[in-house]
C-alpha cells in the first residue's frame, strides 16, 4: 500500500507540475509554510500502532464533554540585528495570541500562557534563516538549541525564515522542538494557528509525503486512502496545493479544475480549512478529526509540556493619593505610597515608582507608574493619581510702601506704573512662585492733576495661597506756577491805556492770572504806576511779579512872545509886531516855538494863513519860522499861526500866536504920509483922522503933549483871510476922500 502511494505520489507530481499546478510548493512564488512531511514523517507513522492510534482517536472523537481548559506554557523569542534593531512587537504578538490563537485551541482544552516574559536574541545570524548557502533547517535547529527553554513551546520570531511565513517542527522531530514565523507574518490572524497545528501532529490538507490522497470518501471504493495517505484524516477534503490559485478566488470559492490520479475526481479542497494553502483570511476551521489527532499528540508526545505556571506574574496594584508640599516647596513619595497590595508571587526582583519627588510645578493632579518586576522578569505597572497640595501661605516679608510724587500734569502715569508694577515695593517668600495682583481702579481726582489710591497688593501662589499689603501713591502739587511779567511798559502821553498779556502756566492745573491794576487801565500823564501780577493754580500755590507802566509828561508846546513895536497904533496899540512904512521897524518877525513834555525830541509844523504870498513865511517846519509882511496894504491885520509839536511817539499838540501887522500910510509913492488920529489936547473925544508927513507923526505921538495914535481913528485889526484882503479900504478907513485931513 505504501509504495503504491509513493508512487501515486510521485505521479501526482509529475501531473502537476506539467499543468503548473499549486500542488508543487517549489515553484511557488512564495513559500507559505516550510513544514513539509520528510523521510522522517514517513518513518514515524510507519512506527506508530495503527489499531491503537485509530482507538484513540475515536476515543477523542465520541467525548461529548471537554475537560477544563488548561495552560499550557509558551516562550515567546523576538530575534533582533546585533544592535538591537529590527524585531516584532511584544503587543501584537500577545494580541495574536489572546484573540486569534486561544480561541482555536480552547476546543482541545488549551489556552497558551507566558510564564516567563519574552526573550530578546541580538542575533545577525538567527535574524535571517538560511541566509546563503546556509540550510535554514540547521539554522532554525542550532538557534533553539541556543535559546530553547526546556518543557515549554518556544515560539520564534524572526525577519525571514528562508522566505516563508514559518514552520513548526512535528513532535516526533525531538530534539529539535521549536516553531519560527515571520515577524511579517506574526499577527496576520492565521500563521501562528496554522503552524500550532502542525506542532500538534497535523499535516498541510495537500501533503503528498505520505501518498497523494485520493478524493474519495466512500470507504467501499478501491481509491479510499483518507487514513492513511495525504494528511491521514478523512474529515479532510483531499486537495491540490493551492496556494498559487487562491488569490485568484475572490470570497474564498474554489474554483480550480485539478483531479486525483485514481479516479480522475475532480478535487473540491477545504478552503476555510486552517491547514490549507487557501488565502489567511479565509482560513478559519479545524475539523474534528484534526481537534482529536491535536489531542492524540497533546496527550502523547507532547505531554513533557508544563502546563500551567509554577507562580503568579507579578501585579501591580495602586491607589491615589494625596500630599502636600513641604515648607521648601518639595514632597517625596516611595513605592509604599501607592501601593494598594501589589503581589510577586515568583519573588520580588524590584520596583520602582516614578516620578517620585514633586515640587511647586506639579502643583495638581499627577500620574506616576508603580513597576513591579518578578524574579522571572515579568513586569507589571498600574497608574496612581498622586494629586500635589501646596498649603503653606506666603510671607510678606517687606511691606509695600507709601508713594508721593511731585504732579506732572499728565497723570503721572509712569511712575505710577513702575510703583503697581514693583507692588508699592513689597517682597514675598513663598516655596511655590506666584503672582502679584493689585485692585487698583485709578487714582482719585484732587485738585488739578492730583489725586490719590491706596491699593492693596495680593501675592498668590498656584494654589491659591494669599498674602495681602496695602500702600498709597499720591500725586502732589508743591510747585508755584510759572509766570513772567511783561516788561516794563512806556506809554507815550497821547496813550492813556495800557494793555499787557501776561505768561503763566503750571503743569499740573489751569492758573488764575490777576493784574492789579488791570490790564487796559487809563494811566495818568508823568506818572509810574507798579503793576502787581498774581497767578494762582487750583491747588492755591500762587505765584508773583511786577513791572511798571510809565506815562509821558503832558506834551505842550510854548510859543516866546514876539517883539512889539513901541509905537501906539489906533489899530493894535502897542500891541502891533509889525509896523510898516514908518517908525524904521523890521518888516519881518520869527516866532520860536519851545515843546516840553511828552517824549523828546521834538518835530515842529508851522501851520500859516492860507493865501500868503510866497516867500512871506519861511522856515514853517523849524521852531523858528519867520514871518515877513511887507505886502500888507491894509492898516491892520491880525495873522494867526498854528505850531504842531510832534515827540518821539507821534504824540501832537498844537498852539497859536498871533501877528499884528499895522501899516498907517495914507498915501503911496515916494515920501508917502502917515495917518494919525488927532485927538486935541482938552477935547480928546472930537478926534479926526490926518495925514500929515512922516516927519511930523513923532509930535503927535507924544504922549507928553497929545494923545495920538498912528493910523486912523477908526482903525480896526482884522483876522486875515484871503477874502478880508483889502477890507479896510472898503470900509473906508482909509479913504483919501472920506473922514482924512490931509495937511
Amino acid at each position: 500500500m505504501k509504495a503504491k502511494f509513493t508512487l501515486l505520489t510521485t505521479l501526482i507530481l509529475i501531473f502537476w507540475t506539467a499543468n503548473l499546478s499549486a500542488q508543487n510548493l517549489e515553484t511557488a512564488p512564495k513559500k507559505e509554510c516550510r513544514t513539509q512531511a520528510g523521510q522522517a514523517s514517513v518513518d514515524y507513522e510507519r512506527s506508530v500502532d495503527r489499531a491503537a492510534y485509530k482507538q484513540l482517536m475515536r476515543n477523542y472523537l465520541k467525548s461529548d464533554q471537554r475537560a477544563a481548559i488548561e495552560e499550557y506554557a509558551i516562550q515567546i523569542h523576538i530575534v533582533t540585528r546585533d544592535d538591537g534593531s529590527g524585531g516584532v512587537d511584544i503587543d501584537d504578538i500577545r494580541g495574536e495570541i489572546d484573540v486569534y490563537v486561544n480561541p482555536y485551541f480552547a476546543d482541545i482544552d488549551i489556552e497558551f500562557v507566558e510564564c516567563a516574559p519574552e526573550l530578546y536574541h541580538a542575533s545577525t545570524e538567527y535574524y535571517v534563516l538560511g541566509n546563503g548557502d546556509e540550510d535554514p533547517d540547521v539554522a532554525g535547529d542550532a538557534m533553539s538549541a541556543a535559546f530553547n527553554v526546556a518543557n515549554v513551546i518556544n515560539i520564534y520570531f524572526v525577519d525571514d525564515p528562508d522566505e516563508a511565513c514559518g514552520w513548526a517542527r512535528f513532535p516526533w522531530k525531538l530534539p529539535a522542538d521549536y516553531i519560527v514565523l515571520a515577524n511579517s507574518c506574526a499577527d496576520n490572524q492565521s500563521t501562528l494557528v496554522h503552524e500550532l497545528g502542525h506542532y500538534f501532529g497535523l499535516y498541510h490538507t495537500h501533503e503528498t509525503g505520505l501518498g497523494a490522497e485520493s478524493v474519495t470518501r466512500d470507504s467501499e471504493d478501491g481509491c479510499w486512502d483518507c487514513e492513511d495517505d495525504g494528511d491521514l484524516l478523512c474529515d479532510t477534503q483531499a486537495s491540490p496545493n493551492i496556494s498559487d490559485l487562491a488569490d485568484n478566488w475572490p470570497s474564498c470559492a474554489y474554483t480550480g479544475v485539478g483531479t486525483d490520479a485514481c479516479n480522475g475526481d475532480a478535487y473540491m479542497p477545504d478552503i476555510d480549512n486552517i491547514m490549507s494553502y487557501a488565502d489567511k483570511e479565509c482560513r478559519v476551521v479545524f475539523t474534528n478529526q484534526q481537534l482529536a489527532r491535536m489531542e492524540v499528540f497533546r496527550d502523547g508526545d507532547r505531554d513533557y509540556l508544563q502546563t500551567g505556571c509554577s507562580c503568579e506574574k507579578a501585579e501591580a496594584l495602586c491607589k491615589n493619593i494625596n500630599i502636600d508640599l513641604n515648607a521648601n516647596g518639595n514632597v517625596s513619595i516611595t513605592q509604599a505610597s501607592v501601593d494598594n497590595g501589589s503581589t510577586w508571587d515568583c519573588g520580588l526582583d524590584s520596583w520602582s515608582v516614578n516620578p517620585n519627588s514633586f515640587d511647586c510645578g506639579d502643583v495638581g493632579a499627577n500620574i506616576v507608574t508603580l513597576t513591579v518586576t518578578d524574579d522571572l522578569g515579568w513586569e507589571s505597572s498600574c497608574q496612581s493619581t498622586v494629586t500635589v497640595a501646596d498649603v503653606t501661605k506666603p510671607m510678606i516679608t517687606t511691606q509695600a510702601s507709601d508713594m508721593d510724587v511731585e504732579c506732572d500734569g499728565s497723570g503721572n502715569v509712569g511712575e505710577f506704573t513702575a510703583w503697581l508694577n514693583d507692588n508699592g515695593g513689597a517682597q514675598v517668600t513663598d516655596a511655590c512662585d506666584g503672582s502679584w495682583s493689585n485692585n487698583s481702579s485709578g487714582l482719585s481726582n484732587g485738585c488739578g492733576a492730583t489725586g490719590s489710591e491706596t491699593v492693596t497688593f495680593t501675592y498668590t501662589d498656584p494654589s491659591g495661597n494669599t498674602a495681602s499689603t496695602t500702600a498709597t501713591f499720591t500725586i502732589e502739587d508743591n510747585t508755584d506756577p510759572d509766570l513772567v511779567c511783561p516788561a516794563d511798559i512806556h506809554l507815550p502821553e497821547c496813550i492813556e491805556t495800557a494793555e499787557w498779556i501776561v505768561v503763566s502756566s503750571d503743569i499740573c492745573s489751569n492758573v488764575t492770572v490777576v493784574s492789579d491794576p488791570p490790564s487796559g487801565s487809563v494811566f495818568e500823564k508823568g506818572t509810574t504806576t507798579v503793576v502787581t501780577v498774581t497767578s494762582t493754580d487750583e491747588c492755591d500755590n500762587v505765584s508773583e511779579c511786577t513791572f511798571e507802566v510809565t506815562r509821558d509828561p503832558d506834551l505842550k508846546v510854548d510859543i516866546d512872545p514876539l517883539a512889539t513895536s513901541p509905537l501906539n497904533t489906533c489899530a493894535a496899540g502897542t500891541n502891533a509886531n509889525i509896523v510898516i512904512g514908518y517908525g524904521g521897524g523890521p518888516t519881518c518877525t520869527t516866532m520860536n516855538a519851545v515843546g516840553s513834555g511828552g517824549h523828546a525830541p521834538y518835530t515842529y509844523s508851522w501851520e500859516a494863513p492860507v493865501g500868503l504870498p510866497e516867500g512871506s513865511f519861511e522856515n514853517e517846519n523849524t521852531a523858528t519860522p519867520t514871518f515877513c509882511a511887507d505886502f500888507q496894504t491894509e492898516p491892520c491885520v491880525t495873522y494867526t499861526f498854528t505850531v504842531t509839536v510832534t515827540d518821539i511817539h507821534g504824540c501832537t499838540e498844537t498852539n497859536e500866536v498871533e501877528v499884528n501887522v499895522v501899516n498907517p500910510l495914507c498915501t503911496s509913492g515916494n515920501n508917502p504920509k502917515v495917518s494919525v488920529c488927532h485927538r486935541p489936547p482938552g477935547n480928546p473925544s472930537n478926534e479926526q483922522t490926518i495925514c500929515i508927513s512922516a516927519n511930523a507923526v513923532d509930535n503927535h505921538l507924544d504922549n507928553d503933549v497929545h494923545q495920538d495914535c498912528l493910523g486912523s481913528c477908526d482903525d480896526v485889526c482884522v483876522a486875515y483871510s484871503p477874502e478880508n484882503l483889502g477890507l479896510v479900504a472898503s470900509q473906508g478907513n482909509n479913504d483919501p476922500d472920506e473922514n482924512i485931513l490931509r495937511v
